[in-house]
């Protein structure tokens, strides 16, 4: 409410200034602190980490640091979420650092192998620690990764997808447009392999285009 209209519904001066200021308060506090009460759920939930505390925050600044740095070689963030939402190699007593590297090569634009030796030590290191955590929480694996997989959407909408869609319906042929309202009316569900190419990496085609590039 503006104070033109506060004025119009008879609020004196005292009130309007009160009124004024329990708004800023609330945007200052409480939608301040609601919003990152969510977005620290959001995270754990993501990460499938049974508390956040501090060593969760480490774990997830780490996580953003190597996905940005990855990024120059080519790694879609939403995939990489949904690949640790899987079963890693080994019992997840005793999984090996490097068992993350079959779980990113779904996400990689180009092979993990072709990363840099430091870099991948990096993503080793990581492994280890989020695993010797996963592993102290105690959760069922089952129930960790279910918990994931409801967060960790496995399609969305990408531009190179859209151009596929509306290219074929300017030539009168909707079945992609069809096929894509399908998929992404459940995002997080898995759908067959027939539809596992909307679950890949941009592809080749898309990567030099405009507006269709690598994290379209």
């Amino acid at each position: 409410m503006g104070r033109n209209a506060a004025e119009d519904e008879g609020l004196s001066e005292e009130e309007i200034d009160s009124f004024a200021d329990e708004v800023r308060r609330c945007v200052s506090e409480v939608y301040v602190d609601t919003f990152h009460a969510a977005h620290d759920e959001n995270c754990r939930s993501k990460l499938g980490i049974a508390e956040w505390d501090d060593e969760a925050r480490e774990l997830w600044g780490e996580l953003m640091r190597l996905m940005a740095v990855s990024s120059g070689a080519g790694i879609d963030f939403t995939l990489t979420f949904r690949a640790l939402s899987s079963e890693p190699p080994g019992d997840p007593d005793g999984i090996h650092p490097d068992g993350i590297f079959p779980l990113l090569e779904q996400a990689a634009l180009q092979s993990v192998n072709s990363w840099p030796s430091d870099h991948r030590a990096g993503w080793s290191s990581w492994a280890a620690r989020y695993w010797e955590r996963v592993a102290a929480d105690g959760r069922p694996p089952s129930e960790r990764l279910a918990e994931m997989r409801r967060v960790n959407p496995k399609f969305i909408m990408r531009n190179w997808m859209a151009a596929a869609a509306y290219e074929a319906a300017e030539g009168g042929d909707y079945t992609v447009v069809r096929e894509l309202q399908e998929i992404l009316s459940s995002p997080y569900e898995e759908q067959g392999a027939e539809k596992e190419r909307y679950a890949q990496p941009t592809p080749q085609w898309a990567r030099d285009l405009p507006g269709l590039a690598y994290m379209s």
